[in-house]
């Protein structure tokens, strides 16, 4: 049984089907329930890792609507950490065991099934960390 940090995080730009601002607005509204605090994510980690995040906490931004002239946007930062316990067997990769390219296609995956029609995310970065007691 080891003790671990597990640390997660997706930074991403998600883009609104808007001709205004106001349009952005609502949309933004909605962009912020989907997400609901980064919770979204919870199940597939604790699939992905086998081990449970329902004690983690969760660091997440929505920011505001913003605009660069051509297009309506709100950057997202979701950090996720969680202390956890868990089995593995003494000849496990632990880079293999948590690095997956594919589980952070899946966060991404998930993330892209999770907006809401009208908006568009755009991932800036995906990453992973471990700390093994």
């Amino acid at each position: 049984m080891l003790n671990a940090e597990i640390q997660v995080a997706a930074y991403f730009d998600v883009f609104f089907d808007a001709d205004s601002k106001s349009e952005a607005q609502q949309l933004h509204k909605q962009l912020e329930k989907a997400l609901d605090g980064g919770k979204y994510l919870l199940s597939m980690l604790s699939e992905i890792h086998q081990c449970d995040y329902s004690n983690c906490t969760i660091d997440f931004h929505l920011k505001d609507v913003q605009t660069d002239g051509r297009y309506y946007f709100s950057p997202v930062d979701i950090e996720i950490h969680n202390k956890a316990r868990f089995n593995v067997d003494d000849d496990t990769d632990m880079d293999d065991w948590f690095y997956d390219l594919d589980n952070m296609s899946m966060i991404e995956s998930l993330t892209y099934e999770t907006m809401p029609d009208g908006c568009d995310a755009d991932f800036d970065d995906v990453g992973a960390d471990i700390f093994v007691d």
